[in-house]
């Protein structure tokens, strides 16, 4: 018999655990209930999560419609194997099938390898339900991988494929204008177009509903997109990165022959300020390689020697100290006034003219006009600088470029020296662009057009800067340095007229005195005379292959980018019935081609099928140099400005 206390043991032990169920039932119950609608919903909000939604960023454009940038979609794919079509039966059945694509997709994993993946990542002790199968996947390897057994959706259940889009800026141009368009890493690492344009080609981002999975990813919800994205923008630039790809090669060619550490070339059209080209080549740090890693033309003060003496020379016209025909007495070639003193290398007589003294590059002879001019009222000579624009930013969309800089008599650091010292392109800070701008202002007679980057963008009427008389003389002497100055060998067989200026400058040291064995060459000149259309500048910096000129350095430059550019415009020319010569009309044949098929153009001259198909009103890209030897396009269609391609070979 049990004991009547062993009973009442037993019996509280049993109330004791009968209550506990009780609590227990009663819990569950209030789950299950009231409480239940409470954790639902806390564990709905802790799982479930607004996030942004990306817009198509914009794309960027050249003049002729040329891809720039443009954003490629990426895909990151997974695989959630708590889907019905992952189900045991399904995944033994179909695994082989599934691992032999996946490995013909991905070749860098064996079948064997892929199998063993898949059975592990399904099978394993606590199983991945948004598994990582591949990243940075095109959507033309997508569309293959949603083809796959078990991936695919069938008719009555969903497939276990994920795929979550990302967005790659891609350059089709590789390095081409590279700084100039610019690219995009994160908010502070941001610059060029990309960055200065970033509002338009941005878009706003929508929303979309996440759900969070295992190891703390999250998975769009089938029909989570809570807001359509606004998608960015595209723009179109000035560029034209045919004449782009010929001011690069250009500049790098001679880079790496003159083993200089930086340089850049711009080529704007004259009548609008445009900017055609602008190339900015850095050495890398082991001096290996040249890349598009600063933004040279744009962003880089220097002191740009000789080349500035076309501003201090039309200053001097335009206030009515001298004309091109006053002459100046050089004496012994030397120039002092207190402790300042200079002398030129070469001698040319007892006087020079002010062309003279511009196409020869006299310092002595630019000193002497400004002490003439100058020397009693020193500030006039600065205000007709800022009246020049030599005192502006350029409001391109990039970063912000540096203001002029000069010593004139308000600097604290004045002395009577810095007057002579700037004239001939010292004592001063001036970026290749805010030059350029002012020598394309004389060259477009005298009608200043500030440089722009964006098709279409409004911009201010161009300013008057010169007379025209006075554009004219200075275009005549930049003519004058061509034709018997400091590049007049170098420019020896051109089929056209240019006209420009040379200028070598001596690099400072440390302690801010010149350097005798460091020098930046510069040109800067205008193509075809007397009808100009270009305005180009050439910098190259500390070349040190033992030839430092710009003569001999920038000019050659200048020319192989004229060449070229003049190459291209004979893809358009014009039609003229007759031209007289010498009282003789002579005419100029021009051969009507009709291009019927593709292969009407295959081996053709460059310059006649681009001839031919623009008389036919396409849009032509050219890729390449040498014969067409690839027509890319359709020739059959009637709508006006349809876009083709033509691939050149040799």
């Amino acid at each position: 018999m049990i004991g009547s206390n062993q009973g009442w043991r037993l019996n509280g032990a049993f109330l004791v655990l009968l209550v506990l169920a009780l609590v227990i039932l009663t819990r569950v119950y209030l789950y299950a209930t009231t409480w239940g609608e409470a954790y639902r919903a806390q564990s709905l909000k802790e799982n479930l999560r607004l996030f942004d939604l990306p817009a198509n960023r914009g794309d960027i454009y050249d003049c002729q419609m040329n891809l720039l940038a443009s954003s490629v979609p990426m895909y990151e794919l997974r695989i959630d194997f708590g889907v019905q079509t992952m189900e045991k039966s399904a995944f033994d059945r179909q695994v082989d099938e599934l691992a032999s694509g996946l490995a013909d997709i991905f070749p860098d994993v064996s079948r064997l390898l892929w199998k063993t993946k898949l059975i592990q990542a399904r099978f394993a002790k606590n199983p991945n339900r948004y598994w990582l199968l591949r990243k940075g996947v095109s959507f033309g390897t997508l569309a293959q991988v949603r083809k796959l057994p078990m991936l695919k959706d069938e008719s009555t259940m969903r497939g276990g494929l994920v795929a979550i889009q990302t967005n790659r800026r891609v350059m089709p141009y590789g390095d081409l204008a590279a700084r100039t368009i610019g690219y995009l890493k994160n908010d502070t690492s941001r610059i060029g177009i990309e960055k200065g344009l970033d509002t338009v080609l941005a878009g706003t981002p929508g929303l979309v509903l996440k759900q969070r999975m295992g190891g703390g990813v999250w998975k769009p919800m089938g029909e989570g997109v809570q807001r359509e994205p606004k998608h960015g923008q595209s723009v179109v630039t000035t560029l034209d990165i045919r004449l782009q790809e010929i001011a690069h090669e250009s500049l790098i060619k001679a880079m790496e022959s003159h083993k200089a550490r930086l340089g850049c070339a711009i080529l704007l059209e004259t009548r609008t300020g445009k900017v055609r080209a602008m190339v900015n080549l850095v050495r890398n740090q082991k001096g290996a390689a040249y890349g598009e890693w600063n933004q040279v033309a744009y962003g880089y003060p220097v002191e740009p020697g000789s080349v500035f003496k076309l501003a201090s020379l039309m200053a001097g016209v335009a206030d009515g100290h001298w004309n091109l025909n006053d002459t100046v007495e050089m004496g012994s070639y030397v120039f002092n006034s207190g402790s300042y003193q200079i002398q030129d290398d070469h001698r040319y007589g007892a006087r020079m003219s002010v062309e003279e003294i511009f196409s020869k590059s006299s310092n002595v002879g630019i000193s002497k006009l400004l002490h003439r001019g100058y020397s009693a009222q020193p500030k006039r000579y600065f205000d007709r600088l800022r009246a020049f624009g030599l005192d502006r930013r350029m409001s391109l969309p990039l970063l912000e470029d540096p203001k002029p800089l000069y010593r004139d008599p308000d600097h604290r650091g004045w002395s009577a020296s810095d007057l002579y010292s700037t004239g001939i392109g010292y004592s001063m800070q001036i970026t290749p662009l805010q030059l350029l701008a002012f020598y394309n202002g004389v060259v477009n007679h005298g009608i200043r057009q500030e440089p722009c980057l964006v098709e279409g963008s409004s911009k201010p009427r161009g300013t008057r800067i010169l007379e025209k008389r006075h554009a004219e003389a200075a275009r005549r002497m930049m003519r004058r340095v061509a034709v018997d100055g400091t590049v007049k060998e170098q420019m020896k067989g051109l089929t056209f007229g240019i006209g420009g200026k040379t200028g070598t400058a001596r690099l400072r040291n440390e302690q801010g005195s010149t350097s005798e064995n460091r020098h930046r060459a510069m040109f800067i000149g205008y193509f075809p005379d007397p009808d100009p259309q270009y305005t180009c500048l050439v910098m190259i910096e500390e070349p040190s292959a033992g030839i430092y000129y710009a003569s001999m350095v920038a000019a050659p430059v200048f020319r192989d980018i004229a060449e070229q550019t003049m190459a291209i415009k004979e893809y358009r020319p014009n039609i003229q019935p007759s031209i007289p010569s010498k009282g003789i009309s002579k005419t100029v044949e021009t051969h009507e081609v009709r291009v019927q098929s593709p292969d009407d153009l295959i081996g053709m001259e460059a310059s006649a099928a681009v001839w031919a198909l623009e008389r036919q009103g396409y849009l032509v890209s050219v890729q390449g140099k040498g014969r067409v030897r690839r027509f890319l396009g359709n020739l059959n269609s009637n709508k006006p400005g349809q876009r083709v391609t033509l691939l050149l070979g040799a």
